[in-house]
């Protein structure tokens, strides 16, 4: 597919990206918080490109989000905005002197390798399938019998839960153990419009990936959900960018057709 689809792409345009990502969601425009951390920092630094979908896990590293740029495939969210942030001379995080950044760096680690892989946890093992019918768009192909999805579901959390760190905590101590990692953020933040004060940086970006995922996309049964609603100044961060970038919002959801 990749093969066949690679000279349209080669053929988008001079510096115009395109975006191999996952299908929008009913209430975001990505089910994914590395794409969507993507597609925001696309947004941010005005860099044209378009969407392309069906080819979401067929990139160089198997994952989503990834993107073809000038002809080249490219995988990996952090890598993709490290080269066009180059490209096109971009700072991701204005005006952070260095102390900053490596609070900057502190953070990210700990959103991508405890918050997000919690999230993924939940969704997937502590779940069902059926508590995101009104946030996902289908998610399994028709040929499919609806009797199936849970299953399929379960089996997918199984083996989330096998190879996660936080396979061991039960669904309470994981929602506190993730509140604690939320509430770190929310102390950072303060009063603040953005993390670093009125200019947006990378880190809102991905904790916008995260906070979107677990605010607009997971049933009211998470207990992450209900956990981070209790962080009212995070929950105001959320909206902020979400007005700030997408504008066009509610355009962008998946429509039933």
């Amino acid at each position: 597919m990749v093969l066949a689809k690679q000279d349209e792409w080669n053929k988008a345009g001079l510096d115009v990206v395109v975006l191999h990502q996952f299908g929008r969601g009913k209430k975001a425009p990505n089910i994914s918080p590395y794409c969507l951390k993507l597609e925001t920092f696309l947004r941010v630094h005005k860099i044209n490109y378009i969407v392309e979908e069906d080819n979401a896990l067929n990139g160089p590293t198997k994952q989503a989000p990834w993107i073809t740029f000038n002809g080249v495939n490219h995988g990996d969210s952090q890598g993709c905005i490290e080269l066009l942030a180059e490209k096109f001379n971009v700072d991701p995080n204005p005006g952070m002197s260095d102390e900053d950044k490596a609070v900057y760096e502190s953070f990210r680690a700990v959103l991508e390798d405890r918050l997000i892989p919690m999230m993924a946890l939940e969704r997937f093992y502590w779940l069902k399938c059926d508590d995101f019918k009104e946030v996902t768009p289908p998610i399994f192909p028709s040929m499919i019998p609806s009797f199936m999805h849970n299953f399929i579901w379960n089996h997918i959390g199984k083996g989330t839960k096998k190879t996660s760190p936080f396979g061991k905590l039960t669904h309470e101590e994981l929602a506190n153990k993730s509140l604690k990692v939320m509430k770190s953020l929310s102390q950072f933040l303060g009063s603040k419009r953005f993390f670093f004060g009125d200019q947006m940086t990378l880190l809102d970006i991905i904790v916008h990936g995260f906070t979107t995922q677990v605010y607009y996309m997971s049933p009211d049964s998470s207990k992450i959900k209900q956990n981070y609603e209790t962080l009212q100044n995070m929950v105001d961060h959320c909206k902020t960018v979400k007005e700030v970038v997408y504008p066009d919002w509610e355009a962008l959801l998946y429509k039933e057709k």
